[in-house]
């Protein structure tokens, strides 16, 4: 009997020759894969995964998953006892971003929106991270230069009773107690260094408030892009369940089979965490 055959998003037919990006991709892997020294049943069994996925994958069938490259880089390093560069982690990546950007480009948007999203994020970690560094260290600098205010107010104070108890009657305007012009200095100092903390401060402030409303554009555009593609997915398997169900009984399988063969690819998407359920 036959199946009519819909393509799936990401993957190729066997008899076709894949795409440049691809090529270089699966290429890039399967160097990696052969420095293990292992075949492909022992390596499947080794990461858990099912061969014939791990087959697609070297064969450009499917593009292989983010956590799959990684996973293969961590145990080339394990093998031969040196970690990886992280320009080889780099290259990996690219070109895996560039054979999804030409197989499926609406997954391809998406991760290269959570990508960004994730770099937002961790620069506004850190920039709040300075902020606080930053409001510490004008908090100390304040304190030291209020403390320094008020030993130089008590040193005057101590220094003009200390002359009216001398009894003298001589009015000098430039006399000085000792140690008033060094703690006068640092008076100046602390107040300098309080005024750079003020502006640092500032800088800070609006550099972590420029990286929020970033993190909130980016995450509004991930949620649209995880929408439209659940919503593509969606239209998907209406249409293949529509075709499937007016074609002739010579085509037509089992459409409980079928409904759950293409739901899959949706359930697969929403357990990776790409499209937000619910």
């Amino acid at each position: 009997m036959a199946v009519l055959q819909r393509p799936t998003p990401g993957k190729v037919p066997e008899s076709t020759q894949p795409e440049p990006e691809v090529a270089a991709f699966t290429a890039f892997i399967k160097q990696l894969f052969d420095a293990l020294g292992t075949s492909l049943t022992r390596y499947a069994a080794r990461v858990n995964r099912d061969k014939g996925s791990v087959s697609r994958y070297f064969n450009g069938l499917r593009i292989a998953p983010k956590d799959f490259v990684d996973e293969l880089i961590r145990q080339v390093a394990d093998l031969t006892g040196n970690p990886v560069t992280d320009e080889v982690r780099a290259q990996a990546h690219q070109l895996r971003l560039e054979a999804l950007r030409v197989r499926n480009a609406s997954q391809h948007e998406l991760e290269q929106l959570r990508e960004s999203l994730g770099a937002a994020e961790r620069e506004l970690h850190l920039a709040s991270v300075r902020e606080r560094a930053l409001l510490r260290a004008l908090e100390a600098a304040e304190d030291h230069t209020h403390q320094a205010e008020q030993r130089y107010r008590q040193l005057e104070s101590d220094w003009a009773i200390a002359r009216y108890a001398s009894g003298s009657t001589t009015l000098d305007i430039y006399a000085r107690p000792d140690g008033a012009d060094e703690l006068r200095d640092e008076i100046l100092s602390l107040k300098a260094e309080v005024e750079a903390l003020r502006i640092e401060l500032s800088r800070a402030q609006a550099l972590k408030h420029a990286t929020e409303e970033q993190c909130v554009r980016l995450e509004a555009r991930l949620l649209a892009a995880e929408a439209a593609l659940q919503s593509e997915r969606a239209r998907s398997r209406s249409q293949a369940i529509a075709e499937l169900s007016t074609a002739g009984p010579e085509v037509r399988p089992d459409l409980q089979i079928v409904h759950r063969c293409i739901s899959v690819d949706v359930k697969s998407v929403s357990g990776s965490g790409l499209v937000r359920v619910g």
